[in-house]
């Protein structure tokens, strides 16, 4: 039946064919337009050409003519041809109706065979001939699109943005918008500020139009919402993540606007929603179960659900081998045994993995306190010690040095001690530990019948931390130091800095004692020293100083030929 039906058709176009001629110019052109309709270039470009050259219509209808006749020559490959015909019409009457159309699609034409630096000129004179509206807006875009293909980024850049604005609202401001947002979000475009930023804005922008096709609509929110992840901008993402799913729930992207959505849950603190979110789409979303699984035992983890955290890392590690995140998965788990003291079971997790660099100065922190915990103390030291070695400049390398030398510490290996905890201090003297190290230091040092260098880290300790809560042992200690060192002038010095500072502190009655002794040294001393004896007394009446200094205080009343009252003490 429609072999029939084309038959007859054709019958019917040949005999119009064949009496075209005696047609008035304006049937014969409206003819020869049906045959362009109906894909019948060749036929069509013959009673254009007829037109033409034998009819004499006004000049709107022969450019209308030549205008069809280049778009038959065009489809039939006759490209030199359609060119010719497109020249004409785009040089004829600056009023044409079909004049910009006509440069376009030569302009189009050029493209299409190679000749990029032409075809940009061509737009650009359908632009400098007063085009407007969405063929100026079409002109800009192609010619962006070709001056980037020509590494000329910022005129491309610039046409990219004419076309939005020449068609704010057309289709074609949609694609130029999304360019753009590509452009700035790769780094690529020459733009002032952040480039991510202004990559956000054109793809709102372009999500926003309704001229915009779902896809296009969907495209800009996905890339919009991805951006404001990658600039932790959580609450963004999910924000126009959401709105993406919300519009467009069928669309190509919305699996991967799922998975988005659930990260930037997690990372913005919402790990319950998070949570609902991986379990859903490890159900939904076969392809992507491992990913799924991998974000569910993540949030399970942050939810202090350790047993169900370590049974999914487990069944990760059983079920999705590979795929380069098992080091990762092994280092998780073994943080959560670690965090609730199963050491022995962060040991286990982490033996047979490769961690990720990222990962690494923390899992060896993992494994020397692990080591540490379950009293393996040579495997810790030589954890902390690596850690101290391979990330020598870490926030974690301070406190494996303080590890370190409280385990020489530990073993009365003080001359090493000192050296580790000098080392710290001298290495990291901002960090939280300087001044505890660089006391510790003293103490290690004083242990090791190093006096002189004892006072000497006491005194950087003062020197360098003045507000440090260790002050006041640091200046008594240093005292001590001072006055085996036979320095007894620098001891009072220090003794009396104490008492000034700290007068009701933890070592007043100490000092007030030592500074009776010292002034007891003096011929004329006796005065003071019973005064700072009384003083240690009522500071500290009980204990072994308390006898001490009452002994003193009746020494100093003879002195002063008080006999009486020294009686009565004693």
């Amino acid at each position: 039946m429609m072999r029939r039906t084309w038959i007859a058709a054709l019958v019917c176009v040949a005999a119009l064919l064949a009496h075209s001629q005696d047609l008035p110019p304006a049937d014969r052109l409206l003819f020869a337009d049906g045959l362009y309709s109906r894909g019948l270039y060749e036929m069509a470009a013959k009673e254009y050409r007829s037109f033409i050259e034998t009819a004499t219509p006004d000049e709107s209808l022969l450019m209308s003519a030549r205008f069809r006749l280049g778009e038959c020559l065009r489809q039939t490959g006759d490209v030199r041809g359609a060119d010719r015909e497109y020249a004409a019409v785009f040089n004829g009457p600056p009023d044409g109706e079909f004049r910009f159309r006509a440069g376009y699609r030569r302009a189009e034409v050029f493209a299409e065979v190679g000749h990029d630096a032409a075809a940009s000129d061509l737009y650009k004179a359908v632009l400098d001939a007063g085009a407007k509206g969405a063929i100026a807006s079409a002109a800009a875009y192609q010619r962006g699109l070709l001056l980037l293909k020509a590494g000329a980024v910022a005129d491309g850049v610039g046409a990219l943005r004419h076309a939005a604005e020449l068609a704010p609202e057309s289709e074609t401001a949609v694609y130029a918008l999304l360019k753009l947002g590509e452009l700035h979000a790769d780094a690529k475009a020459e733009a002032k500020g952040d480039g991510a930023a202004l990559a956000i804005g054109f793809y709102d922008r372009a999500a926003g139009l309704t001229s915009a096709p779902p896809r296009a609509a969907a495209e800009a929110l996905f890339q919009s919402g991805d951006l404001s992840f990658r600039r932790s901008d959580h609450s963004r993402a999910a924000e126009t993540m959401s709105k993406l799913l919300k519009r467009y729930p069928e669309d190509a992207r919305a699996g991967d606007a799922r998975f988005r959505l659930a990260w930037a849950e997690y990372h913005r603190g919402r790990f319950g929603a998070a949570l609902a979110a991986a379990a859903a789409g490890a159900e939904e979303e076969g392809g992507r179960r491992a990913d799924w699984l991998y974000l569910r035992a993540n949030c399970q983890r942050q939810l202090a659900k350790a047993d169900e955290a370590v049974a999914t890392y487990r069944e990760l590690l059983a079920k999705h081998a590979g795929g380069g995140r098992e080091g990762l998965v092994r280092y998780e788990m073994a943080l959560v045994e670690y965090r609730r003291g199963r050491f022995r079971e962060a040991l286990d997790a982490l033996a047979p993995a490769k961690v990720p660099p990222e990962q690494e100065k923390e899992a060896l922190w993992i494994k020397a306190d692990s080591h540490a915990g379950i009293g393996e103390t040579d495997s810790a030291v030589e954890c902390y010690r690596a850690l101290v070695r391979e990330f020598p400049d870490s926030d974690m390398a301070p406190h494996a040095m303080y590890r370190l030398a409280h385990y020489f510490q530990s073993k009365s290996r003080h001359a090493e001690a000192a050296g580790q905890y000098r080392e710290l201090a001298d290495r990291f003297p901002k960090h939280e530990l300087a001044d505890k190290a660089l006391f510790a230091c003293g103490v290690s040092l004083e242990l090791a019948g190093r006096d002189s260098d004892a006072v000497a880290a006491w005194t950087g300790l003062l020197d360098g931390y003045p507000k440090s809560a260790l002050v006041e042992e640091s200046m008594y200690r240093k005292a001590m130091g001072e006055l085996r060192l036979k320095r007894g002038g620098q001891a009072e010095e220090t003794l009396r800095g104490a008492m000034k500072l700290f007068p009701g502190g933890k070592f007043a009655g100490d000092v007030a004692f030592w500074l009776g002794i010292r002034a007891m040294e003096r011929g004329n001393g006796a005065p003071e020293a019973e005064a700072m004896f009384r003083r240690a007394l009522e500071i500290k009446p009980e204990g072994e100083l308390a006898d001490e200094a009452r002994f003193r205080l009746a020494l100093a009343l003879r002195k002063l030929g008080r006999e009486a009252e020294a009686g009565d003490i004693l």
